[in-house]
């Protein structure tokens, strides 16, 4: 039988434990300083495939009055989620849910059956990565506010097979590239019946 020493236990889960037991207590807003992701990938069917959860880090403010997950971090994210399965993705959409809502609207409205939390007051898609800020929170709503990214599978360019062209060219036993010339607008002679 191994011995463990009291000391070494973890028993951090248990204040969050009894915060939440004693959650009616608290009525002021905190920042947050973790946050759940969720990263779903998609097939070119647009189907669910795969579904993932992780925690990340937020930077808060020095007031101490606002969280953000930095964009730096935000392409990290997802720089680090874009291949599942040696199949490559691309980031489809970014979408933030937080509920920040006024404690004492909550209290007031507590046995209101028909009372509900405006969705898009709660809800922010974003098309390309950014700093996303987050406003303090109930501690009730901490694990609940989150953010999902949307990860497409990419459609292959050449679905033939078909081999393609080298842009390399063999010219007196050595290798050279073609020279390609592009305009913008389509040359004119400049003929005298031009001119």
């Amino acid at each position: 039988m191994v011995e463990e020493n009291v000391d070494d236990l973890d028993l951090s889960w248990t204040n969050e434990y009894l915060r939440t037991l004693h959650g009616g207590l608290t009525y002021q807003k905190e920042p947050m300083n973790t946050m759940n992701v969720h990263i779903y990938y998609s097939n070119t069917q647009n189907k669910i495939i795969q579904r993932l959860k992780t925690n990340i880090h937020l930077t808060i403010n020095d007031q101490y009055d606002s969280s953000s997950l930095l964009e730096e971090d935000l392409i990290s994210l997802i720089q680090q989620y874009r291949i599942l399965n040696n199949t490559k993705y691309k980031c489809d959409g970014i979408m933030k849910f937080h509920i920040d809502i006024d404690p004492t609207l909550i209290i007031d409205h507590v046995n209101d059956e028909d009372f509900q939390f405006h969705n898009k007051d709660c809800v922010e898609i974003y098309d390309i990565p950014r700093n996303i800020h987050f406003s303090p929170s109930l501690f009730i709503f901490h694990h609940i506010n989150s953010i999902h990214i949307l990860f497409r599978e990419l459609i292959l360019v050449n679905p033939t097979n078909k081999p393609i062209p080298s842009i390399l060219r063999k010219k007196q036993g050595k290798y050279t590239k073609k020279r390609v010339r592009i305009a913008e607008l389509p040359e004119t002679r400049k003929t005298r019946k031009h001119l």
